[in-house]
């Protein structure tokens, strides 16, 4: 397998069929199910093998390929990620990878999204190597068919293969930040192993006169995210199945 996030996961794929990728060019973090409206110019390019990049939003990349190489032959399934840190509670709501799982899911196509718990760019991925094919074999034998637009959230803690114990199945918690926008400093990258180039971004950036530049850091709050934490701390892999038409949150007893 691959050691980027995209390549682990196809490599994955690659047991239960055909896989096509099509992924962002560039990093699309917080795009939820943003599209590339506005006449805006999308660029395409065939990486050979099965391999696409489009310059879009996750969510368009699955409206691009559903429109194209698939329009007279859906896929089975939509697997989006692996996502760079997790997509617990309301962090869901803002995900693109989910956004991509989400598109697929309105159109009646059974999506899955997976994000690890890790913003590092050398995270380690054995987990989700070890046991995401069985939690997707488990899901895909047991598709719901009497709700449309459903889509599935698994969210893998940051710890080795041979530490997580077994899987936690529940519904979309709650939660908030708190103190979210705090004065930009390059310090907030390298805490986790980043730069801003890796993101897109520059370490020098340029700022038009009067401008003051903030960057989106906050603290977590609320008695439910403490929960779904802890679940992951305590070594499980968590994945919940919010839908379009029903979005229940339930507390979760340790």
């Amino acid at each position: 397998m691959g050691h980027t996030p995209v390549q682990v996961l196809a490599g994955i794929m690659k047991k239960y069929g055909d896989v096509t990728v099509i992924a962002p060019k560039t990093h699309q973090s917080g795009m939820s199910m943003a599209v590339s409206l506005g006449f805006k110019q999308i660029a395409h390019k065939d990486l050979g093998e099965g391999w696409h990049y489009v310059d879009a939003t996750p969510a368009s990349c699955v409206k691009f390929g559903l429109n194209t190489m698939f329009l007279d032959n859906v896929p089975d399934v939509v697997v989006s990620g692996i996502n760079h840190g997790s997509n617990a509670s309301n962090a869901s709501c803002y995900s693109g990878t989910l956004g991509a799982a989400e598109e697929a899911a309105l159109n009646g196509i059974p999506a899955i999204g997976v994000s690890l718990d890790s913003l590092h760019p050398d995270a380690d991925f054995s987990g989700v190597e070890k046991y995401f094919g069985e939690i997707f074999e488990k899901l895909m034998a047991n598709l719901p068919t009497e709700k449309y637009g459903i889509y599935y959230n698994v969210n893998f803690p940051d710890i080795p293969a041979d530490q997580i114990k077994g899987f936690k199945v529940g519904y979309q918690g709650k939660g908030r930040w708190i103190r979210e926008f705090k004065e930009w400093d390059v310090k907030h990258y390298a805490k986790y192993g980043l730069t801003p180039e890796m993101l897109g971004q520059s370490s020098n950036p340029v700022l038009e006169e009067g401008e003051d530049l903030y960057m989106m850091v906050g603290e977590g709050l609320s008695y439910y995210v403490y929960i779904l934490f802890y679940l992951f701390r305590g070594y499980f892999p968590y994945f919940t199945s919010p839908t379009t038409q029903d979005c229940r949150i339930r507390r979760l007893e340790r």
